[in-house]
């Protein structure tokens, strides 16, 4: 529930089997599609534990933040999809959060920056 996030009149959410959009077509109606179907596999994708998403959009990317217990130890990794990119591009990076938000009146993103653990 904490990864749905609105951008450019779609919904994206984390589900078990990838990252979904879901949008309307002019053509079809509301359709959803899976947008990492192609950048990995589901096992790979499950392997971010998608159940601890934590989602927000920033400047037409999506920052994906995941939590998993790895041997007792907390992992925490982040994706970002770059929703500009024709192919969806998929990037990491450094930075790791257990919540996120943006700022309605000033575009700007915030979060709550975890340590590894």
């Amino acid at each position: 529930a904490r990864s749905v996030c609105v951008h450019q009149n779609a919904v994206y959410f984390a589900s078990n089997d990838g990252l979904y959009m879901i949008y309307a077509d002019a053509d079809y109606g509301m359709l959803c599609k899976n947008i990492t179907e192609k950048m990995m596999t589901r096992e790979q994708w499950q392997d971010y534990n998608p159940a601890s998403c934590v989602m927000q959009e920033m400047d037409g990317e999506l920052h994906l933040f995941f939590e998993k217990v790895v041997g007792g130890a907390v992992r925490r990794t982040n994706l970002n999809v770059n929703l500009n990119e024709t192919t969806n591009a998929i990037t990491t990076s450094d930075e790791v959060a257990s919540c996120a938000c943006k700022d309605g009146r000033t575009g700007k993103m915030y979060y709550v920056r975890s340590m590894e653990g």
